[in-house]
């Protein structure tokens, strides 16, 4: 009995690993169901012009600075840099594989939207920005897209 359950489990495990890929190239080739919003998600058929923007967006998140108080500031001339930044880590948050929440927003023409709600709430929530960046961050994703 045991025997056949743990072979079943095994069955079902395995089946859920091959659906997998074939989900994969669903998401990618339908640009709106990208889990990563990012401003480069609309290139992801233009793999050259894609991988460039996605190294633009790595390199002006690295600018943005550690501590969430000064990242707040800084995002009020840097906008993009800003919005990229919240991008990174929103997907930290997916690879991390903790309980975290994520931006429950696709449209990418939303992100400025999405960028300034979690400006809005690290504003109003003083004691968060004493944080690094990507507590902080994760703090106010959690609060506007509860998991």
């Amino acid at each position: 009995m045991v025997d056949r359950s743990l072979r079943n489990a095994m069955l079902v495990f395995a089946l859920t690993l091959a659906s997998l890929p074939a989900a994969w190239s669903q998401r990618a080739a339908n640009n709106n169901a990208i889990p990563s919003l990012s401003r480069c998600a609309p290139l992801v058929d233009r793999i050259d012009e894609f991988n460039r923007c996605e190294d633009s967006l790595a390199a002006a998140a690295k600018l943005a600075p550690e501590i969430a108080r000064a990242f707040l500031a800084w995002c009020t001339d840097h906008a993009q840099a800003c919005e990229d930044r919240i991008v990174i880590i929103n997907r930290r948050n997916h690879v991390k594989a903790t309980w975290t929440c994520w931006i429950a927003v696709r449209d990418n023409a939303k992100l400025p939207e999405v960028a300034r709600s979690i400006l809005d709430w690290l504003a109003q929530h003083p004691e968060a920005t004493g944080n690094a960046t990507d507590d902080a961050v994760t703090a106010a994703i959690t609060a506007l897209w509860p998991c």
